[in-house]
């Protein structure tokens, strides 16, 4: 396993992948999977295919730069994955298993990188990411995202990625899950057009409600799902490393709704990002609508020079 933690503490900047799901669908025409998302392709030969070509194009644009490449499990659960037809009693543990082995396998075609490409096991929200009244509780939290969290964990994921958490409440419970695996763990959210979490609380109030309420905290939090205008308006806090931005200003709800991308060029995106980069953000990547060419132009302004 690759020490993520130690990259934390000593890289300038950690790449992240870009948008995912935006691309099965509008780039490869491959309509989801409307339980489990991008989990079902695992098991489909062209959506594997088009799952590994992905990724594999964010680990060429980064190039020399490290990267954090998330498993297609942002809706891996078993609820899910018996919705899908998923209903053997190990499901989440083949699933997810499968997940991580993908991208270990993507890893190693690249021996001379392998000190570099980090291997986020992604969770995601039980519920809508944008509907707070969805998110259970800490308690239910815990007890619901904890097998998919084993799993992960077991399968050798380098650390634990909640992303686009709509609740304080669930992120509590997901934070005492991850921490009880021993991996690092992050947390990220995504942000109402206030700044605030879906549930109305306060982005800084909510980080230290979290740190709190765990015996091993987060190694650090995200922001995701928002454009980077967005961001920059959160990132004051000391505990908030970067962002995965999306290509688009328009709202998450407004995307939904399109039939087609709406993106900003590569060089739009990635100079927003710098500008991000030179305020002390130092974990940036993509989201919806971005691909490959938004990620290599980013890691072009921000490799050192030579």
């Amino acid at each position: 396993m690759a020490d993520f933690r130690r990259a934390v503490a000593e890289a300038p900047v950690i790449l992240t992948d870009g948008g995912i799901e935006t691309r099965i669908m509008f780039e490869a025409g491959i309509a989801l999977d409307r339980p489990c998302g991008a989990a079902a392709l695992l098991d489909d030969a062209r959506g594997r295919t088009v799952l590994e070509g992905i990724y594999a194009s964010y680990l060429d644009a980064a190039a020399d730069l490290p990267i954090v490449i998330g498993t297609p499990t942002f809706r891996a659960q078993a609820d899910r994955l018996a919705a899908s037809g998923r209903s053997e009693a190990d499901a989440v543990t083949l699933v997810n298993a499968d997940a991580v082995a993908m991208h270990r396998a993507l890893r190693a075609a690249r021996p001379g990188a392998a000190d570099r490409i980090f291997i986020a096991g992604v969770i995601g929200p039980k519920g809508d990411a944008f509907i707070a009244a969805e998110a259970p509780d800490a308690a239910m939290a815990e007890i619901y995202h904890r097998p998919q969290i084993a799993a992960l964990a077991a399968a050798g994921a380098d650390f634990l990625f909640a992303p686009t958490l709509p609740a304080q409440d669930e992120a509590i419970g997901v934070a005492r899950a991850m921490a009880g695996t021993g991996l690092s763990y992050v947390l990220s959210f995504g942000l109402a057009p206030s700044g605030r979490l879906m549930d109305g609380h306060d982005l800084g109030e909510a980080i230290a409600a979290i740190d709190a309420a765990t015996a091993e905290p987060p190694l650090y939090y995200l922001v995701n799902c928002i454009h980077a205008s967005a961001a920059a308006r959160a990132l004051h806090h000391p505990r908030l490393f970067g962002v995965k931005a999306n290509g688009s200003r328009l709202t998450p709800e407004e995307l939904v709704a399109l039939d087609r991308l709406d993106s900003e060029p590569p060089e739009v995106f990635a100079l927003a990002l710098r500008d991000l980069h030179a305020r002390g953000a130092r974990v940036l990547g993509g989201c919806c609508g971005t691909d490959q060419r938004h990620i290599a132009a980013l890691a072009g302004l921000l490799r050192p020079p030579t």
